[in-house]
């Protein structure tokens, strides 16, 4: 099994099956990362780890509010259409139902058709895609179906639309 950690700004690849092996090289490499940053003013960074050759990064509620601001950087919401009626969606996320992502992300969709059901253009496979859905395990399943379709900066908001409803919950109470 081929494992790889993705910092920001660099990639450390593990070829070996043992999960005990992984956390041992993990658990060395993170004090001296942390000795880096602190000498270069950069906060722990988000990484994700992946498997089979699928990177699969991961955002934070407030890396989603900046991407959102980006027209480039689309945010996909896979939940169904009845999910996201009966409690909300993501401002500026369209929503493909994960049962029909490889549909619409694929090669069947045209441009004009994506443009004409979303309202956006369709993704590059070089477009940054950010997946969500309730709670990050459907959002996980999509990202792996879109780099099977060749998508190359892919991307999982963790904890989704549960997260994103608490944090402006909190927001609102807060102002």
């Amino acid at each position: 099994m081929k494992i790889l950690l993705r910092f920001e700004w660099w990639n450390i690849v593990l070829n070996n099956s043992n999960s005990e092996m992984f956390k041992t090289i993990f658990c060395s490499i993170r004090p001296k990362v942390r000795n880096i940053l602190g000498r270069t003013n950069k906060s722990w960074p988000n990484f994700a780890y992946s498997t089979n050759n699928k990177s699969i990064g991961k955002v934070d509620f407030n890396a989603v509010k900046r991407i959102l601001e980006t027209p480039d950087k689309l945010v996909i919401d896979v939940r169904t259409v009845k999910e996201v009626e009966e409690t909300g969606e993501i401002p500026g996320s369209i929503n493909i139902d994960m049962d029909l992502l490889t549909k619409v992300l694929g090669d069947s969709t045209s441009q004009l058709e994506f443009y004409t059901l979303f309202g956006r253009v369709k993704p590059s496979t070089s477009t940054q895609l950010i997946f969500s859905c309730r709670s990050g395990e459907r959002a996980r399943k999509s990202a792996e179906q879109a780099i099977d379709l060749g998508y190359t900066n892919v991307w999982v908001y963790e904890g989704s639309w549960i997260d994103w409803y608490q944090k402006t919950k909190e927001l609102n109470n807060n102002n």
